[in-house]
């Protein structure tokens, strides 16, 4: 059986030896005692209902990652339960399919940023990607761009990538969400680092996730999503937009309420997070980035 430990604020899953990855690491974080409230949405965004009570107990929120890149995919995702937000990739089709029926059911549509995950001549992220080798002016360019692919974000959510050697590199476009008023979630390999160079008042999660096709490995890592909420009061968690993840996330999101969780959308738990959590106290953010086999 795979065992659970954790040391120094972070979690990690030491699943049985195979041939395939199975390392799973989850980082903490604690969210700053004067960090803002984090807002639904830019300025321009259409003016949110009224929000509901936030519910008492444990929390857990989703993302699921590159939404929109496969129809089939972002169709499926209309069955899940409204909290579950999906980060919309800037190179889907446009119109984007399914997105306002989405949305019309509840759903927080977040950009999925694209970033330079290494050496921009041998890993080509697209023409709207941000990259540590471009100029501060370029990168805005490229997130405004991307931005203009997905209308009224909820948030942003941002794998550091290639940042991760450079993150100061990363500080005018986090400034500029900021100033748009658009919460960021960092997920993935370096989010821990670039957690600590970001401004406060940028909401921000964390974590790294291995996983291979094998259901027992989301289903690892979603019960220890589910083990962080319980134990710190509230998760969030970053999944990729694929069927296995979707499908095994619909199945484990049954049995919430029979573990004392309640599902929120990620603006929520941020929101709530930056206005009461302190500095060495407060509850946690778990996202789980995503890493594909092989």
């Amino acid at each position: 059986l795979a065992a659970l430990a954790w040391a120094g604020g972070a979690a990690v899953l030491a699943a049985p030896v195979g041939d395939a990855p199975a390392a799973v690491e989850v980082a903490i974080l604690r969210m700053p005692a004067t960090a803002a409230i984090l807002p639904m949405g830019p300025p321009d965004a259409a003016p949110a209902a009224a929000r509901p009570a936030e519910p008492n107990g444990a929390r857990v929120a989703v993302i699921l990652a590159g939404a929109g890149l496969d129809p089939a995919l972002a169709r499926a995702a209309l069955d899940l339960p409204a909290p579950v937000a999906l980060a919309w990739s800037a190179y889907a089709d446009q119109p984007p399919p399914f997105q306002a029926e989405l949305r019309r059911r509840g759903h927080e549509i977040w950009l999925d940023l694209p970033v330079s995950q290494g050496d921009p001549a041998r890993f080509d992220a697209g023409p709207l990607a941000i990259s540590p080798t471009r100029s501060d002016a370029d990168n805005l360019d490229r997130l405004a761009g991307a931005r203009h692919q997905v209308p009224a974000p909820a948030g942003v959510l941002l794998e550091p990538g290639a940042f991760g050697a450079r993150p100061q590199r990363l500080l005018p476009v986090l400034a500029a969400l900021e100033e748009h008023r658009l919460p960021v979630v960092l997920h993935g390999e370096f989010a821990t680092l670039l957690a600590r160079e970001a401004s406060a008042e940028v909401g921000l999660a964390q974590g790294s996730l291995r996983v291979t096709s094998l259901p027992a490995r989301v289903d690892e890592f979603l019960h220890m999503l589910g083990a962080a909420a319980s134990a710190d009061g509230r998760a969030l968690g970053v999944l990729p937009s694929h069927p296995l993840a979707i499908e095994r996330l619909a199945r484990w999101l049954r049995g919430l309420p029979a573990e004392g969780l309640t599902l929120v959308a990620p603006s929520s738990l941020l929101r709530a997070q930056a206005g009461v959590v302190p500095a060495d106290e407060g509850g946690a953010a778990l996202a789980a980035g995503r890493q594909h086999e092989g």
